[in-house]
Order: C-alpha cells, then structure tokens, then sequence
C-alpha cells in the first residue's frame, strides 16, 4: 500500500500537471477515500480527474467530447504505454487526443492486479495551458549541464599545474569538489523523487525503495562514482604541487571519464 499522498493534493495538483505512477497508484489502492463516478461525465475540463468502477460503468469514454479516430473508422484512436512506479508495479496508460484541439488529452490508467483491475483513472488536460513551463530547461539537465561547465576550466587547470604553479592544482581540486557536492545534490533530489529511505534491513545500512527493493541503479550511482574518483586524482595531484614534487598521475583523464559518466547516466536514464 502506498503512503504519503494526500487526496486532496493530488486533486489540485491534477490540475496543473500528469499524476506520476506512483500517484496514480496510490488513488486506485486508495479509491474509497477517492470516490467512484456513477455517470460518464459531460465535457469535464482541463484537469478532471474521475475514478470509474468498469464492472458496473463500462461506457466512461462516452464523455461528449470528440477524439481523433482510427483512418476510416469510428473507433477512437488510443496509444499505449506502460507504466511502471518506482518499486516496479505496472500500469497500462490509454492516451487519446482531441481532433479539434490536439492538446486536449485524456489518459485512461488501469491496472492489471486482481484486486483492482476494474478500477480506471481517468485524467483530462489541455498541455496547451503549461507550454511556458514545459519550454523551460529540464531540471534535470542542470545538474550535468553545471558539472561540463566545471569540467572545461577543471581540465585546464590540472594540466597547467606544476611543481612551480600549484595555485592551478587546487583550483582543479576545488572545482573537483563542486562537482562532486552537486551529484550528491542529484543523488538527493532523486532519492527524494523516488521516495527511497535510509534503513538498516541487511548486514549494512542502504538505501531502499517503499517495498524493500534496494536503490542500486547504475545509471544514479555512476556520476557520484566518477566524481568521488576525480576528486581523489585531484586531491593527490595537488599534495604532490604543494610539496613541490611531480604527481605521478601524468595524464589527465578523469574529467573526460566523468562527463562520459554523466553522459552515460542521462543516457540510461531515458
């Protein structure tokens, strides 16, 4: 059973953005407090949410809106797409498109479990009202962004150091750091989206999603990884500079195998 939403948040939020699987979840496990819709509504607005029992209302698509249809029928069209939550539950998800407004959408969220595959979700929106948010920079995308940014003076500063420049060697020590403090700050903001929990299940303490499953993907541990190894290359590189000795480390690759890592990441990550 999932925990930790609130049925009136989500009703509000729903008016403004998709529910996350994990949301879409949480209603349909929780669809007494919900409340099920006895009628199909007429029309309903941007926004709408209405929870639908099928064995006793199985015509809830005849909204009164118009749909795009299949080529040369009159069967509404509907795309297909599975979802899964974080701790791994599936959700089929209908979308289908209006043929006079394209942005006007609904999307039909089932779920194939015994105890409620009957219950259906289902969601209206006009992305058309949230364009301005949807063109802004992926918040995503600020993390890596931010961290090639430091990277380019990291890279150049490592290899001016020397014996007789180690003001260049802490420079790329420091950035190094930064770098790694704002993939910590990814780690969070992911574990936080994720909702996974510090807990002490096995011989050590781990991270682990709302079932139990442990938090262990490669696609978020790699930048953080990659990170703490630049940080290392660089802090000895700068203990060599400061005693006025060579590092043994000749050639500087660790920037490169870190923004490959964090290429790899985002890559996985769609």
């Amino acid at each position: 059973m999932q925990a930790g939403y609130e049925i009136d948040v989500l009703f509000k939020e729903a008016k403004s953005r998709w529910l996350k699987p994990e949301e879409v979840l949480f209603v349909l496990q929780n669809h007494e407090k919900f409340g099920l819709t006895e009628a199909p509504p007429q029309k309903p607005p941007s926004g709408s949410l209405f929870l639908f029992n099928t064995r006793i209302l199985d015509f809830f698509r005849e909204d009164g809106h118009i749909w795009r249809k299949m080529k040369n029928t009159r069967i509404v069209s509907e795309a297909h797409e599975r979802l899964e939550t974080a701790d791994g539950v599936g959700l089929d998800c209908y979308y289908a498109f209006g043929k006079q407004n394209p942005n006007f959408q609904r999307r039909v969220y089932s779920m194939a479990a015994y105890l409620y595959g009957h219950l259906v979700l289902v969601h209206y929106r006009d992305v058309s009202l949230t364009k301005a948010s949807i063109t802004k920079v992926d918040l995503e995308w600020i993390f890596p962004i931010t961290n090639f940014v430091l990277e380019l003076p990291s890279a150049v500063f490592d290899q001016l150091s020397s014996v007789r420049k180690p003001q260049y060697a802490l420079l790329s020590m420091l950035m190094s750091y930064a770098a790694l403090l704002i993939c910590i700050a990814e780690l969070i903001c992911t574990c936080r989206k994720q909702r996974v929990r510090w807990k002490w299940i096995s011989t050590l303490p781990w991270l682990y999603h709302p079932r139990n499953r442990p938090f262990c993907d490669f696609k978020d541990i790699i930048g953080p990884v990659c990170a703490l190894c630049q940080c290392i290359f660089a802090a000895v590189t700068y203990g060599f500079a400061h005693q006025h000795a060579d590092s043994p480390i000749k050639v500087s690759f660790w920037p490169i195998v870190f923004a490959s890592g964090l290429l790899l990441s985002k890559h996985l990550a769609k």
